[in-house]
């Protein structure tokens, strides 16, 4: 029992860990990829969300860093003719995809012509986990009417298997294309205060990462000043709020994390500690065989005298080690495939992703500016359950 509780714990720990510091992204070349973010305060705070601006003058104008793809996470009512529920939706660009070099399993994935389809852009796309908790993965889905938000969609693919995209903590139910922000959320609102996402990008091949960010920061200096020099009404510290802070490139092999930040060092040492743990139940499991054996010594005197060889004795009592071994590592196994559900589900929550702050006016950003770690980490846990 004691090997079992020893083996379960570090299995555990080890989960842990692997997916927050070891695993790389499940996609073609991870190394390449970036993330845009904005460092003000001294590093304290780290800002990942840009104006539609820059992510346009980057998807147009950049040269070192290519397939430029833009993301914003909402929650919203999926309704597919019974009650509504709430599921994470994804807006993303049709850039998204091909920049992690991932296509549908069943169906298709958006295409570029639907980032610039306005109102029209209706296709969905189920993550793999939805579509089996959903609807039983059912292959008979693909050109199904479905509602969010009220607005009406149907459903264009599904995506493989362990994709959560670039964030490790969180997997969105559904992916919708950008122009379908105007359906699900306020269009007045959105059109005042623009729309504000999250920037990934995939650098050339032999591309200089210092090169890349100052070409990266030229453009978003000169979409920002171009796009405030149209807005007279700006109080000046908003100006400022929005040109602060030192741009910068940060590849994200590994995907991007909340939990790593908050969680790194104590499942480091955690998993230390249980290892240490593991190793003294094995040392103790060890010299209770050794007694064990010790007293048996007579038993195995008397089966000598009748003819065993102690080549018999030593295979019988290696038999039964590795019985001991196995069953505690099968019982220490089992012990992590019920702890480790249990552990995603005390850290797992629906928490809105604040789309009124990634939607809403200058203004309403500024006041909540100090709130601005926009690290993903409310939602499924999916690198601890899925891969």
């Amino acid at each position: 029992m004691l090997l079992a509780l020893g083996i379960g714990a570090a299995t555990v720990l080890f989960s842990v860990l692997d997916a927050l510091l070891l695993r790389p992204l499940p996609v073609h070349d991870p190394d390449r990829i970036v993330r845009l973010e904005r460092v003000r305060s001294g590093g304290i705070e780290t800002l990942t969300d840009f104006r539609e601006d820059v992510y346009l003058a980057l998807s147009r104008r950049a040269r070192k860093i290519t397939q430029v793809a833009a993301y914003l996470d909402l929650n919203a009512a999926y309704q597919d003719g019974d009650q509504p529920q709430r599921v994470r939706v994804q807006a993303v660009s049709a850039s998204y995809f091909s920049l992690f070099g991932v296509g549908a399993r069943l169906g298709r994935v958006l295409r570029p012509e639907e980032d610039e389809a306005g109102g029209n852009a209706r296709a969905v796309l189920l993550s793999f986990d939805f579509w089996t908790r959903r609807y039983g993965r059912d292959p008979a889905v693909l050109g199904r009417k479905v509602t969010l938000r009220g607005q009406s969609f149907w459903i264009a693919g599904v995506l493989p298997s362990g994709f959560t995209g670039p964030s490790i903590d969180t997997s969105p139910d559904v992916r919708v294309a950008l122009p379908s922000l105007f359906l699900l959320g306020d269009e007045g609102e959105i059109r005042r205060g623009g729309v504000w996402y999250e920037i990934i990008a995939r650098l050339q091949a032999g591309a200089n990462l210092d090169a890349a960010r100052d070409e990266a920061d030229a453009l978003f200096r000169g979409a920002m000043e171009a796009a405030l020099s149209g807005r007279p009404e700006l109080d000046d510290r908003i100006r400022e709020y929005e040109m602060s802070g030192t741009f910068r490139l940060e590849p994200i092999p590994r995907g991007v994390s909340r939990l790593r930040k908050q969680y790194s060092n104590a499942a480091v040492f955690l998993f230390a500690a249980a290892g240490l743990l593991f190793t003294m139940l094995c040392a103790n499991a060890s010299g209770l065989l050794l007694a064990r054996n010790a007293a048996r010594r007579h038993e195995f005197a008397v089966r000598m005298s009748l003819g065993a060889s102690p080549r018999c004795l030593i295979r019988s009592t290696m038999v039964e080690s590795l019985l001991l071994a196995v069953s505690g590592g099968l019982a220490g196994l089992g012990l992590a495939l019920i702890s480790l559900p249990l552990l995603v589900q005390s850290r797992c929550d629906h928490r809105s992703p604040r789309a009124e702050h990634w939607l809403g006016s200058p203004s309403c950003r500024f006041r909540h500016c100090g709130q601005s770690v926009h690290e993903r980490g409310d939602g499924a846990c999916a690198s601890l359950a899925g891969r």
